[in-house]
């Protein structure tokens, strides 16, 4: 075995391990697909549900089989039936197998059909880590993981991250759920407060007359879904309502009209502006890097 071979099957076998830990407390549980990529590892599953939580236990009765050392070994059969006669509770994915099968042996623990590689021990595997899963549609989820040596370096690194952020809030383990169940409350509550503030300053911002009849709006950290829904209630009363909110990196902005082309307007602007968007005819977002040039751009154009 080559190096990469060696990590594949370390990576594949505690795959194996943490499917049947994870069959066998979920029912109507199984695996649909594998990916093994240089940077991270995926288990596409079908589930009637999977949480999170259910997956950090089935990691920690893995990493426990996984440490008891047990042998993994390779048996033939000439068909799925065949194999299903001497190992009724086989796992295999009927679908796709024909002829010959190779059933993989986790001595004790689990009997999977499989023709990808595998350790001889369990103990090589290392580590399971998971660190993401994801609902991908109807019933179908997926769990990101790493496992062998990679398992390790990455263990270290969250670890290491999860302690910067402890020691950046000053607050213990045991009280950082608390701690960031507070910051959401608050983060909540700040949202809605932009967002009514928002819909206030679309509301009442009076009109300006010049070329054209335009309303403004230039301020940091507005809600934009929540302006645009106003200002295209206002868009009857005025020929261009144009916006400018700095997001913490650059100024977004839209630009709307129901009465006059935009698109000529639109192109100038980032490009004075150093900016990018898109859009239709009568509606324009995107951001500009620099304020002033496609503020006054933009003003002159009006007036």
């Amino acid at each position: 075995m080559t190096l990469d071979e060696y990590e594949m099957a370390r990576r594949h076998t505690a795959e194996h391990i943490f499917m049947k830990t994870l069959v066998d407390m979920l029912e109507n549980t199984r695996v649909v697909k594998v990916v093994h990529e240089e940077d991270i590892n995926k288990i596409i599953l079908e589930s009637d549900l999977i949480e999170w939580n259910d997956v950090v236990k089935a990691s920690i009765k893995t990493n426990e089989v996984i440490q008891e050392g047990r042998d993994v070994y390779i048996e033939y059969y000439d068909s799925i039936e065949e194999a299903k006669r001497k190992y009724p509770g086989i796992r295999a994915y009927e679908a796709r197998i024909s002829g010959e099968v190779r059933v993989v042996v986790i001595n004790g623990y689990d009997i999977s059909a499989c023709k990808m590689p595998h350790v001889s021990n369990t103990r090589e595997c290392i580590m399971f880590l998971p660190v993401n899963l994801t609902k991908v549609k109807g019933r179908l989820y997926e769990v990101e993981y790493y496992a062998g040596s990679q398992a390790i370096h990455n263990a270290v690194k969250y670890i290491g991250r999860f302690i910067e952020i402890l020691r950046k809030f000053n607050v213990d383990y045991d009280k950082i759920n608390k701690v960031l169940d507070n910051m959401n409350r608050e983060l909540s509550s700040l949202k809605r407060s932009i967002k009514e503030l928002s819909e206030y300053i679309a509301k009442n911002t009076p009109y300006i007359d010049g070329k054209y009849r335009y309303l403004y709006l230039e301020y940091p950290y507005l809600d934009l879904d929540a302006v645009g829904r106003v200002l295209s209630k206002r868009l009857d009363e005025v020929d261009v309502g144009i916006v400018f909110s700095y997001d913490g990196e650059k100024y977004r902005f839209i630009l709307a009209s129901s009465k006059i082309e935009l698109e000529d307007i639109f192109k100038n602007l980032i490009n004075v502006a150093d900016g990018r968007g898109g859009g239709r005819r009568d509606w324009y977002m995107g951001y500009i890097k620099d304020i002033e040039k496609g503020k006054n751009f933009i003003l002159d154009q009006m007036e």
